[in-house]
This record gives C-alpha cells, sequence and structure tokens, in this order.
C-alpha cells in the first residue's frame, strides 16, 4: 500500500458523501436508509415506489399508482407525506 493511501481514499469518500447530502438537502437526490444500515442514494425525487429484490440486492422503481395502500385515510391525528411499505 502507498503511504497515506487509506486516509487519502477516506477523505474522498467523506468529500463524496458531503456532496451527496447536499443534492439531498437541495432536493436533487432521495436518501434511504434500509435495515442493517445499507444508504441508498435516488436521482428520481417523484412519486414512484421501490420494488426491491433481495437475493440480487436490485432497487426497480415502480409507478405511484401501481400499488394501492389502504386505509391511510383512517389514521386520525396524523398527515401522511409519505411511507414504506
Amino acid at each position: 500500500m502507498v503511504p497515506g493511501q487509506k486516509e487519502l481514499s477516506y477523505d474522498l469518500s467523506r468529500h463524496r458523501l458531503q456532496h451527496l447530502n447536499l443534492f439531498v438537502e437541495k432536493g436533487l437526490l432521495r436518501q434511504f436508509v434500509f435495515t442493517g444500515g445499507a444508504t441508498v442514494f435516488d436521482t428520481n425525487v417523484g412519486n414512484h415506489r421501490h420494488f426491491i429484490d433481495e437475493p440480487s440486492g436490485k432497487i426497480y422503481d415502480l409507478p405511484w399508482d401501481s400499488l394501492a395502500v389502504s386505509k391511510i385515510d383512517a389514521l386520525k391525528g396524523f398527515q401522511v407525506r409519505d411511507y414504506h411499505v
């Protein structure tokens, strides 16, 4: 290993993460943290759903109206702006 290589790699990763977080803050990306701590950044910031193929780990975008979640209106006292199934 080249002296300082690990530190340089860490600094670049931290720098990239700072940029990604800035894009999330500006509404250019959406960030999802999944069970187990995996973080994914999504460039599709419009309303849509995700289908995750667990064996491959691939994430697919689905049109918002392709699935229906019922009884959200029954949650009295809450304003639902987003949900995950």
